[in-house]
C-alpha cells in the first residue's frame, strides 16, 4: 500500500504543465466575464452547470498544493501575500486614482477615496471602486490557502496509503461541514461586514480540499470511460436540479443562498466534475493553444480589469451614438453611472459577444503591457 502512495507522491511532485488546467482556467474566466455581461450571448452549459466557475480556481489551488510546503506554512503563505495580497492592493490604489479621473471627467461611479476603500474594503467587500469589483474574489482565495496552509501544518502526517485516504477524507467531509454551517449563517442573516469574510471563507474551503482529495486519493481512481463518465455526470446533476426544484444559482460575492445549505458544494462539485473531464477530452486539440494560455495566464488581469472592457465597449458605442448620430436608443445618463449598464444595439442579445471579448482581451493586454515594462525593469528576474 505504501508503494502506491510513494507513487502517487512522486506524481504530485512534477514540474510538467498540465494542459488540462490551462484550459478550466480558461473556460472559467470565460464563465465569470459571461455571467457578469448576462451570458454575453454563449453558454457553456450554464443551463447545467452554474455553481462550478470560482470554486474551480480554489479546486486548482487545493490541487496544486504542494505537500512539502506543509512544513513551512510562514513560507508559503508569504508567498500568497506576494502573488495575491500586494497586486491586489496595488490595482486597488490604481483604480482609486482611476476613479478619480474619472468623477472628473463626470463618471461618478466609485469616487470617493477613503482609508477604508483603500485598505480595508479589499479584504471585507472588494466593491469599492466598481470598476475592479470582480477582484473580490482574491481575498478568500488567500484566506483559503493561509488557512489550510496552518491546518495542514498542525495537523499529523501521513504518510502510508491508508491513512492519506482516511485522513483526505475526513478532512474534505469536516471542511463542507463547516461550508454548510456557513450558508446557513448568510441565510439567517450574517452576511455583511466581517461576517461576510467569515462567510465567503467557509464557502471556499471545501473546494480546495476537493483539490487535494481528488489529486491525492481519487485521482488514481479516475478510469471511467468518457460516455459512461458524462452520463453519470449530468445524470446526477438531473437529480440535484428536480431537488432543489430548479438550477441551484447563487451570488457569491455577497454569499446570497437559498433551499439547502449543502447543495452550493453538491451542485459546484458536479459541475466541477464535468469541467474536469472534458478538459482532459479537450487537451489533446486546445492544450497548448496560444490563446487559451493567454487567458490562463491573465486571470488576475481579468478580475481586476474586466469591467474596463466592458466600458470601453460602452465607449465605442458612445462614440458612434454621439458622432455618427446612431443608436438613438443609447442611454447617456446610464453609461456613467451603471457598471451593469450595457448597450445592446437593436437589442440583439448576441452583441454582447463583443464585451465578453473586450472584457477578457484588454486585461489580457495590459498584463502583456505590464510583463514587458517588468522585464526592463533593471531588478527584474529573467
Amino acid at each position: 500500500m505504501a508503494d502506491k502512495q510513494t507513487i502517487i507522491d512522486q506524481s504530485l511532485s512534477r514540474s510538467k504543465i498540465d494542459y488540462r488546467f490551462r484550459i478550466l482556467y480558461a473556460v472559467g474566466m470565460v464563465a465569470v466575464v459571461t455571467t457578469h455581461c448576462s451570458s454575453g450571448g454563449l453558454y457553456l452549459l450554464q443551463d447545467w452547470f452554474d455553481s462550478w466557475y470560482l470554486g474551480i480556481f480554489v479546486f486548482a489551488a487545493g490541487y496544486f498544493y504542494r505537500f512539502e510546503e506543509e512544513r513551512h506554512p510562514l513560507h508559503y503563505i508569504g508567498k500568497k501575500v506576494k502573488h495575491l495580497l500586494i497586486p491586489l492592493y496595488l490595482w486597488n490604489f490604481a483604480y482609486a486614482l482611476i476613479v478619480t479621473i474619472m468623477g472628473k471627467l463626470d463618471f461618478p461611479m466609485g469616487v470617493g477615496i477613503t482609508w477604508r476603500k483603500l485598505f480595508l474594503f479589499p479584504l471585507t467587500n472588494g466593491h469599492q471602486f466598481g470598476y475592479n469589483l470582480a477582484a473580490w474574489f482574491v481575498a478568500p482565495l488567500f484566506m483559503v490557502e493561509a488557512v489550510m496552509a496552518i491546518v495542514r501544518f498542525v495537523l499529523p502526517a501521513a504518510a502510508e496509503r491508508r491513512w492519506v485516504v482516511v485522513k483526505e477524507t475526513v478532512l474534505f467531509l469536516f471542511f463542507t461541514a463547516a461550508g454548510a454551517a456557513g450558508v446557513k449563517l448568510t441565510q439567517s442573516g450574517l452576511n455583511e461586514g466581517w461576517f461576510l469574510v467569515l462567510d465567503r471563507l467557509l464557502y471556499f474551503l471545501p473546494f480546495f480540499q476537493a483539490g487535494v482529495l481528488y489529486r491525492r486519493v481519487l485521482e488514481y481512481h479516475d478510469r471511467l470511460r468518457n460516455t459512461e463518465y458524462f452520463i453519470l455526470v449530468f445524470l446526477i446533476d438531473l437529480v440535484l436540479c428536480v431537488a432543489n426544484k430548479g438550477l441551484p444559482t447563487y451570488v457569491y460575492s455577497w454569499c446570497t443562498f437559498t433551499g439547502s445549505p449543502i447543495m452550493p458544494f453538491l451542485s459546484g462539485f458536479v459541475g466541477i466534475a464535468f469541467w474536469l473531464r472534458a478538459t482532459r477530452v479537450m487537451e489533446p486539440v486546445m492544450g497548448k493553444s496560444r490563446i487559451v494560455n493567454l487567458i490562463a495566464g491573465s486571470t488576475f488581469s481579468i478580475m481586476e480589469n474586466q469591467f474596463m472592457g466592458f466600458m470601453a465597449v460602452k465607449a465605442l458605442f458612445y462614440a458612434a451614438y454621439r458622432f455618427l448620430h446612431i443608436f438613438p436608443t443609447f442611454d447617456t445618463y446610464a453609461f456613467r453611472t451603471q457598471y451593469n449598464y450595457f448597450f445592446l444595439p437593436y437589442n440583439v442579445q448576441q452583441t454582447r459577444l463583443l464585451y465578453v471579448i473586450a472584457g477578457i482581451f484588454l486585461p489580457v493586454l495590459i498584463w502583456q503591457l505590464l510583463l514587458r515594462v517588468k522585464r526592463l525593469l533593471p531588478f527584474s528576474s529573467r
